[in-house]
Protein backbone atom coordinates (compact mmCIF):
# COMPACT_ATOMS: atom_id res chain seq x y z
CA UNK A 1 0.00 0.00 0.00
CA UNK A 2 2.91 2.35 0.66
CA UNK A 3 4.50 1.71 -2.77
CA UNK A 4 1.90 4.05 -4.39
CA UNK A 5 0.35 7.12 -2.83
CA UNK A 6 -2.35 7.14 -5.51
CA UNK A 7 -3.66 4.71 -8.15
CA UNK A 8 -1.76 3.45 -10.66
CA UNK A 9 -1.72 1.28 -13.62
CA UNK A 10 -0.59 -1.51 -11.33
CA UNK A 11 -2.43 -0.36 -7.77
CA UNK A 12 -6.30 -0.04 -7.35
CA UNK A 13 -7.92 0.65 -4.23
CA UNK A 14 -11.36 0.31 -2.73
CA UNK A 15 -13.15 0.95 -0.13
CA UNK A 16 -15.65 -2.43 0.19
CA UNK A 17 -18.48 -3.72 -1.29
CA UNK A 18 -21.19 -1.91 0.40
CA UNK A 19 -22.06 1.22 -0.96
CA UNK A 20 -21.87 4.25 1.31
CA UNK A 21 -25.57 5.97 1.62
CA UNK A 22 -27.91 5.18 4.02
CA UNK A 23 -28.99 1.87 2.48
CA UNK A 24 -26.04 0.04 2.34
CA UNK A 25 -26.68 -2.02 -0.43
CA UNK A 26 -23.92 -4.50 -1.68
CA UNK A 27 -22.73 -3.10 -5.22
CA UNK A 28 -23.29 -5.37 -7.53
CA UNK A 29 -21.17 -3.29 -10.50
CA UNK A 30 -17.93 -3.47 -8.24
CA UNK A 31 -17.70 -7.04 -8.94
CA UNK A 32 -17.34 -5.88 -12.99
CA UNK A 33 -15.33 -3.08 -12.21
CA UNK A 34 -13.04 -5.17 -10.44
CA UNK A 35 -12.84 -8.38 -12.95
CA UNK A 36 -12.29 -5.46 -15.57
CA UNK A 37 -9.36 -3.74 -13.49
CA UNK A 38 -7.99 -7.59 -12.96
CA UNK A 39 -8.05 -7.80 -16.65
CA UNK A 40 -6.65 -3.95 -17.55
CA UNK A 41 -3.45 -4.84 -14.88
CA UNK A 42 -2.66 -8.24 -16.23
CA UNK A 43 -2.69 -6.26 -19.91
CA UNK A 44 0.05 -3.74 -18.73
CA UNK A 45 2.46 -6.16 -20.12
CA UNK A 46 4.53 -9.54 -19.25
CA UNK A 47 6.63 -7.94 -16.92
CA UNK A 48 4.54 -6.14 -14.66
CA UNK A 49 2.02 -7.15 -11.97
CA UNK A 50 -0.30 -5.34 -9.83
CA UNK A 51 -2.58 -5.15 -6.78
CA UNK A 52 -5.78 -4.34 -6.11
CA UNK A 53 -6.89 -4.19 -2.39
CA UNK A 54 -10.20 -3.68 -1.24
CA UNK A 55 -10.22 -2.54 2.64
CA UNK A 56 -8.44 0.26 1.60
CA UNK A 57 -10.34 4.15 0.81
CA UNK A 58 -8.64 5.93 -1.68
CA UNK A 59 -10.20 9.33 -0.66
CA UNK A 60 -10.88 11.45 2.59
CA UNK A 61 -14.38 11.80 2.06
CA UNK A 62 -14.72 8.09 1.72
CA UNK A 63 -13.13 7.54 4.97
CA UNK A 64 -14.79 10.08 6.78
CA UNK A 65 -18.12 8.64 6.06
CA UNK A 66 -17.09 5.41 6.83
CA UNK A 67 -15.97 6.02 10.65
CA UNK A 68 -19.28 8.05 10.50
CA UNK A 69 -21.25 4.94 9.27
CA UNK A 70 -19.30 2.06 10.79
CA UNK A 71 -17.74 3.75 13.84
CA UNK A 72 -14.27 2.66 12.95
CA UNK A 73 -11.18 5.09 12.96
CA UNK A 74 -9.13 4.83 9.50
CA UNK A 75 -5.34 4.07 9.69
CA UNK A 76 -3.37 6.16 7.52
CA UNK A 77 -0.88 4.79 5.39
CA UNK A 78 0.35 7.43 3.39
CA UNK A 79 -2.61 9.05 1.27
CA UNK A 80 -4.67 5.73 1.72
CA UNK A 81 -7.40 4.79 4.81
CA UNK A 82 -6.83 1.56 5.63
CA UNK A 83 -10.63 0.88 6.55
CA UNK A 84 -10.79 -2.81 6.85
CA UNK A 85 -13.23 -5.00 5.61
CA UNK A 86 -14.36 -6.51 8.52
CA UNK A 87 -17.05 -3.89 8.97
CA UNK A 88 -18.77 -4.87 5.78
CA UNK A 89 -18.38 -8.77 6.70
CA UNK A 90 -20.65 -8.08 10.49
CA UNK A 91 -23.06 -6.13 8.25
CA UNK A 92 -23.25 -8.69 5.56
CA UNK A 93 -23.85 -11.37 8.53
CA UNK A 94 -20.90 -13.62 7.19
CA UNK A 95 -17.29 -14.33 8.38
CA UNK A 96 -13.99 -12.80 6.80
CA UNK A 97 -13.76 -16.32 4.68
CA UNK A 98 -17.49 -16.27 3.41
CA UNK A 99 -16.50 -12.63 2.32
CA UNK A 100 -13.16 -13.56 0.75
CA UNK A 101 -15.20 -16.47 -0.44
CA UNK A 102 -17.38 -13.94 -2.71
CA UNK A 103 -14.64 -12.84 -4.32
CA UNK A 104 -13.37 -15.82 -5.24
CA UNK A 105 -16.83 -17.02 -6.44
CA UNK A 106 -17.19 -14.14 -8.69
CA UNK A 107 -13.47 -14.59 -9.84
CA UNK A 108 -14.28 -18.08 -10.49
CA UNK A 109 -16.94 -17.56 -12.91
CA UNK A 110 -15.98 -14.51 -14.70
CA UNK A 111 -15.07 -14.70 -17.62
CA UNK A 112 -11.62 -13.79 -17.53
CA UNK A 113 -9.17 -16.02 -19.38
CA UNK A 114 -8.77 -19.30 -17.99
CA UNK A 115 -4.93 -18.59 -17.42
CA UNK A 116 -5.66 -15.50 -15.52
CA UNK A 117 -8.72 -16.74 -13.65
CA UNK A 118 -5.83 -19.54 -12.31
CA UNK A 119 -3.47 -17.03 -11.54
CA UNK A 120 -5.32 -14.34 -9.67
CA UNK A 121 -7.40 -17.27 -7.64
CA UNK A 122 -4.00 -18.71 -6.31
CA UNK A 123 -3.01 -14.99 -5.27
CA UNK A 124 -5.96 -13.83 -3.12
CA UNK A 125 -4.73 -12.82 0.75
CA UNK A 126 -5.94 -11.15 3.52
CA UNK A 127 -3.59 -9.14 5.45
CA UNK A 128 -4.06 -7.84 9.02
CA UNK A 129 -2.89 -4.51 9.41
CA UNK A 130 -3.37 -3.27 13.21
CA UNK A 131 -6.64 -5.45 13.61
CA UNK A 132 -8.41 -4.46 10.37
CA UNK A 133 -8.67 -6.84 7.55
CA UNK A 134 -7.69 -6.10 3.96
CA UNK A 135 -7.98 -8.02 1.07
CA UNK A 136 -5.13 -8.02 -1.71
CA UNK A 137 -5.48 -9.41 -4.92
CA UNK A 138 -2.36 -9.56 -6.74
CA UNK A 139 -2.58 -9.79 -10.45
CA UNK A 140 0.56 -11.93 -11.31
CA UNK A 141 2.62 -11.18 -14.92
CA UNK A 142 0.98 -12.62 -17.52
CA UNK A 143 2.84 -14.12 -20.73
CA UNK A 144 -0.20 -13.79 -23.07
CA UNK A 145 -3.15 -10.83 -23.66
CA UNK A 146 -6.20 -10.95 -21.33
CA UNK A 147 -10.21 -10.90 -22.14
CA UNK A 148 -12.91 -10.60 -20.21
CA UNK A 149 -15.84 -12.12 -21.86
CA UNK A 150 -14.17 -11.71 -25.35
CA UNK A 151 -13.00 -8.18 -24.54
CA UNK A 152 -9.82 -6.44 -23.91
CA UNK A 153 -9.19 -3.77 -21.17
CA UNK A 154 -6.46 -1.84 -19.86
CA UNK A 155 -5.18 0.42 -17.56
CA UNK A 156 -4.95 4.27 -18.61
CA UNK A 157 -3.00 5.54 -15.36
CA UNK A 158 -5.42 4.94 -12.91
CA UNK A 159 -8.38 4.25 -14.99
CA UNK A 160 -9.04 1.06 -16.61
CA UNK A 161 -10.58 1.35 -20.28
CA UNK A 162 -11.98 -1.21 -22.67
CA UNK A 163 -10.17 -1.60 -25.77
CA UNK A 164 -12.16 -1.46 -29.09
CA UNK A 165 -9.48 -0.69 -31.98
CA UNK A 166 -8.05 -3.45 -33.21
CA UNK A 167 -4.90 -1.74 -33.97
CA UNK A 168 -4.64 -0.98 -30.24
CA UNK A 169 -5.30 -4.87 -29.49
CA UNK A 170 -2.54 -5.83 -31.46
CA UNK A 171 -0.36 -3.32 -30.01
CA UNK A 172 -1.01 -4.64 -26.69
CA UNK A 173 -0.45 -8.27 -27.66
CA UNK A 174 3.09 -7.00 -28.44
CA UNK A 175 3.82 -6.59 -25.13
CA UNK A 176 3.76 -9.88 -24.60
CA UNK A 177 6.73 -11.19 -26.62
CA UNK A 178 6.93 -14.88 -26.99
Amino acid sequence: IRRSKIETPRYEFKQGFLRLDNKRKYDKELEQQILKTICGIANIGSNTEGYIFIGVADSEEDAKRIKELDNIEPIKIATHNVVGIDREATLMGISLDDYCRKIIGFIKTSGLSETLISAVLSNIDIIDYHTLSVVRIKVPKQIEISYLNDEVYERQFNNTVKVDSPKMIAAISKRFPI
